[in-house]
C-alpha cells in the first residue's frame, strides 16, 4: 500500500453500506461514476477516511493527440487484480470485491447466501450456493406479483428481519435485469421471515418439497452465512430470530415457473 499511497491521486471517496466503509481513489479527476454504479446496494458517502478496504483506480484509454492507449488499472488495498485497453474488468473485480466485502464484515447485518422476495407482508428465504438456480426462481417469483429483495444476499438484522440487498438480478441468458424489467419492484423495509425455500434445481423434477422443522430451516442457513466463523454468537442469534415463525421447505425443483406458481399458492393466507 506504501507505493500506491505515494502515488498522486486526483479524487477520492469514502462510502459506507450496511455499517462497513470501503475507500475509492482514482488517478484522473472526473473518472469514479462507472465505479460508484457497482458499489454494493444501498451505500451513502463517509465522512470517516479509516477504511476497511481501498479501490485504487488508475484511469486508461486514449492519451489525447497520440495513438498510444494506457491500461485501465484496478488495485485492491495494495493488489493489482485488474489491467485491461477496456474499463469493464475493473468494474467486475470491485463489484464482487466489494459486494464480498460487506456481505463479510458487515457489523449491522447476518449475510446469508440467498435469494429473498417479499410476500403477504413476510419474506420468502431461498438459501443456496452460485449456480443453485436461486436467481432464476426469484426472477419468476417477482414476475408473478413478488417483491424483489435480493438475488445473492439475505441480509438479516438481530431482530430476525429481512433487508434489501437489491442488486440488478443477474439472470443466465439474459443478463442483468432490474425488477421493473420483469414488471416487479424492490423492497424497501425490513420483512419478518415467513419461509426458507431450499430448492436447488435439477433437470425435469417436480417440486414437491417435504415440510422441516425450524432448527432444520436454521442448518440450512447457518450452513450459508458468511459470518458463522468470525461471529458466531451474533449469527445463531439472528437465525434463531428468523426460523422462529418461518414455514421449511425442502426438495430439489425443476422449471423456476412451476415452482414459482407452486410457491405462491402454498404460502397464500
Amino acid at each position: 500500500m506504501e507505493k500506491l499511497d505515494r502515488l498522486v491521486w486526483a479524487e477520492g471517496l469514502t462510502v459506507r453500506a450496511y455499517g462497513v466503509q470501503l475507500g475509492l481513489r482514482a488517478s484522473e479527476p472526473g473518472v469514479l461514476a462507472p465505479l460508484l454504479e457497482r458499489l454494493p446496494p444501498e451505500w451513502k458517502p463517509a465522512a470517516s477516511p479509516f477504511v476497511k478496504r481501498m479501490y485504487s483506480y488508475v484511469a486508461g484509454g486514449q492519451v489525447p493527440g497520440s495513438r498510444v492507449r494506457r491500461f485501465h488499472i484496478l488495485y485492491i488495498d495494495h493488489a493489482r487484480v485488474a489491467r485491461n485497453h477496456a474499463i469493464v474488468p475493473c468494474l467486475d473485480a470491485l463489484e464482487l470485491d466489494a459486494r464480498h466485502t460487506v456481505a463479510a464484515l458487515s457489523p449491522q447485518r447476518v449475510f446469508i447466501h440467498a435469494g429473498v422476495v417479499g410476500w403477504n407482508g413476510g419474506a420468502i428465504v431461498i438459501p443456496g450456493a452460485s449456480f443453485s438456480g436461486k436467481t432464476t426462481l426469484v426472477a419468476e417469483l417477482v414476475r408473478r406479483g413478488a417483491v424483489y429483495y435480493s438475488d445473492e444476499y439475505a441480509a438479516i438484522d438481530r431482530h430476525g428481519r429481512v433487508h434489501p440487498f437489491a442488486k440488478p438480478l443477474s439472470i443466465r441468458g439474459e443478463g442483468e435485469r432490474r425488477p421493473h424489467e420483469l414488471g416487479g419492484v424492490e423492497g424497501r423495509r425490513p420483512l419478518p421471515v415467513r419461509a426458507i425455500v431450499q430448492a436447488p434445481f435439477r433437470q425435469g423434477v417436480s417440486w414437491r418439497p417435504r415440510k422441516r422443522s425450524p432448527a432444520q430451516g436454521a442448518l440450512v442457513l447457518l450452513s450459508n452465512a458468511l459470518t458463522t466463523r468470525a461471529d458466531p454468537a451474533r449469527t445463531m442469534s439472528a437465525v434463531r430470530k428468523a426460523v422462529s415463525e418461518a414455514v421449511v421447505l425442502a426438495g430439489p425443483r425443476g422449471e423456476a415457473g412451476d415452482t414459482a406458481e407452486q410457491l405462491l399458492t402454498r404460502l397464500a393466507p
